[in-house]
């Protein structure tokens, strides 16, 4: 069988609270059955697997090593700005996850694996520059892994960011699939894909479609897979009012 991959930031945001981390493991068994019917080989979350800095609640933490553990699916970890505790990004909180699941890898610096350059969460531009910049000197690369701010990027639908790493700072000629902003996007006249978020995690996410995204052993993109989970947000306008109101919907996971 060759190998396929399932790129998507399934693990997103724990808070901590019991709702979030029930939502978390329905998230997680969704990609376990996605993984029978396309016979993917790895599953690749793009970084804020947590939400918390500096401590972890026992609770969530416990749930999500016990359901890890079942795993044999290789699990391939990008830290990302939620994940990190320190400004240098190498202490984090994917190091108990990888301790956990014995088939998880925490790409802790920029790596180069399987063709593809693995980038984890950094403030520095000219760090990242050079991880990509060593990886070509290595010979051609067919995909960028990352979790990034990029100018121009959407942080929702009416909001583009004003701050972080130029879009030409990336090849053109090779998919880049980043995680960070929860709005699923490409960057105009870019190779730079956000997964989004898996879930809809606040108000400004209303309407938004979430998904998967599904990559053949060359990392290049084959199918987008809608999915569903978690509660819903839906935007309204009152008649007589020009701004819209936003509310919670029913669970989509229910």
């Amino acid at each position: 069988c060759c190998i396929h991959a399932t790129l998507s930031s399934v693990f997103w945001d724990q808070r901590g609270d019991a709702p979030v981390v029930s939502l978390n493991i329905t998230c997680i068994k969704p990609s376990k059955e996605l993984n029978l019917q396309f016979c993917t080989n790895a599953l690749l979350p793009a970084g804020d697997f947590w939400d918390r800095r500096g401590d972890l609640p026992v609770i969530p933490l416990n749930r999500v090593q016990q359901e890890l553990q079942c795993w044999h699916m290789p699990l391939l970890l990008l830290p990302g700005n939620h994940d990190q505790v320190d400004l240098g990004g190498l202490d984090h909180s994917l190091q108990p996850l990888q301790v956990a699941a014995r088939c998880a890898h925490v790409f802790t610096q920029p790596t180069l694996f399987r063709d593809a350059l693995w980038v984890p969460y950094r403030r520095d531009e000219s760090v990242v520059r050079a991880a990509i910049s060593a990886a070509q000197q290595q010979g051609p690369i067919k995909a960028i892994f990352g979790h990034a701010d990029v100018l121009t990027a959407h942080m929702n639908a009416s909001y583009q960011a004003r701050n972080g790493l130029p879009p030409e700072l990336f090849p053109q000629q090779i998919p880049v699939y980043l995680g960070h902003y929860h709005y699923p996007h490409t960057v105009v006249n870019t190779s730079i894909i956000y997964i989004g978020s898996p879930f809809q995690v606040s108000a400004n996410e209303a309407g938004q479609q979430k998904r998967l995204l599904y990559l053949n052993q060359h990392w290049q993109l084959e199918q987008e897979i809608p999915i569903q989970v978690g509660r819903e947000y839906f935007a309204f306008r009152l008649a007589g009012y020009n701004s819209h109101h936003v509310v919670g919907g029913i669970d989509g996971s229910s």
